[in-house]
């Protein structure tokens, strides 16, 4: 095999598939290819402009707090791979490829879960086949273990009790194709096609696997839980590279304002030597932009929630500010900074048992 398929995936819940209704496109990039995933801080900077006959988006002051390597496996008929936000796992048998399962987000919760594939999908791997516009409708299942439930929903299904219940959901999912799209990255340029999608997620019913078996849950139970699975809706846009319908980039907005993104991330095929790898040992708390003009995020990965403080002295360890934080599950933090001159200046984050658990520079560029 001289190039790996990966998958991307027109549909991002946790689910068994029910039927083949769904449609999966390849993205083919060439076996051996390094790639670089920022996922973007600023998502609400990014803009489009009309020029001539393409849009143009502007994606060239995002600002990422580190990079992930995009990675895929091989052993034996199994392939995996790692874009950095979604975990796949496929086989390829007989030229005939088979996804198996993938981790992702699920639409009612924004837990992690874990996407388990029965059936065998009809692959496309040309972009160009695809319909300026078309729709899809399917059936699919989601499964949660108690510990991706909600508190309040743990309580009512006593938490004590190690039990999965198991979601029923219509979904309906529109499609747009735009052929004639600029992308305009922090370190390069593309003529892009758009693939704009939006889906809904219908709740069903629900079951509850108890005893070692599935069951439906009294009509009291019932009338409890379906509140916690309301109509849910998500909508994106991806960017694949004309000459080899490569994605390149992701757009994800909110139901609030559908014009502003709310989340976002861009692949490269060069890394940024100014700012870390995400998987790095001892890389765990990103302070960027880093030069910056007095505002700036926190983001810490793969640390306890808890309340933390932001110290910054002067060069000669004189302490100027002191602002406690609140770390939720890596959720990035705004600091602003006031009253300071341009120059270097020494920042700690300390733990809530107030001890530093990282010191470094921090260069401002002018208030």
């Amino acid at each position: 095999m001289n190039r790996i398929l990966l998958f991307h995936l027109l549909s991002i819940c946790a689910a068994t598939l029910i039927g083949q209704s769904n449609l999966s496109f390849i993205s083919i990039p060439m076996l051996g290819d390094t790639n670089y995933l920022y996922e973007i801080a600023n998502p609400e900077k990014i803009f489009s402009k009309q020029i001539d006959n393409a849009k143009t988006w502007y994606l060239d002051q995002s600002l990422s707090p580190c990079y992930k390597i995009v990675s895929y496996d091989i052993q034996d008929l199994n392939i995996k791979y790692d874009d950095g936000f979604n975990q796949y796992t496929f086989r390829e048998i007989d030229e005939n490829i088979t996804l198996n399962k993938l981790k992702t987000t699920d639409p009612f919760l924004g837990t992690e879960c874990e996407i388990l594939y029965n059936n065998q999908r009809r692959i496309d791997s040309n972009f160009d086949s695809l319909q300026n516009y078309f729709k899809q409708s399917y059936s699919i299942q989601i499964e949660y273990k108690t510990k991706d439930l909600p508190e309040d929903l743990r309580v009512l299904l006593n938490q004590n009790v190690q039990i999965k219940i198991r979601l029923s959901v219509n979904v309906h999912a529109v499609f747009e194709k735009e052929n004639n799209e600029n992308i305009i990255l922090p370190q390069e340029n593309y003529k892009t096609s758009l693939l704009d999608s939006k889906h809904t997620y219908s709740p069903l019913n629900i079951k509850i696997y108890s005893g070692g078996e599935w069951i439906e849950p009294d009509k009291s139970l019932y009338e409890k839980m379906m509140p916690f699975f309301p109509v849910a809706s998500t909508h994106k846009k991806e960017f694949f590279i004309n000459e080899n319908s490569f994605k390149i980039a992701e757009l994800q907005f909110g139901q609030e304002n559908p014009n502003v993104a709310t989340n976002a991330y861009f692949l490269s095929f060069r890394k940024n030597n100014r700012i870390s790898d995400c998987n790095k040992t001892g890389n765990k708390i990103f302070v960027y932009p880093n030069p910056s003009f007095g505002n700036f995020y926190i983001q810490m990965k793969d640390i306890p929630n808890g309340n933390y403080t932001f110290n910054l002295y002067n060069i000669i360890g004189k302490k100027l500010h002191t602002i406690p934080f609140t770390n939720q599950n890596g959720e990035k933090i705004l600091i602003k900074l006031e009253g300071l001159s341009k120059g270097t200046y020494i920042y700690s984050v300390d733990s809530p048992e107030g001890k530093k658990i990282q010191t470094k520079r921090l260069m401002i560029m002018s208030i």
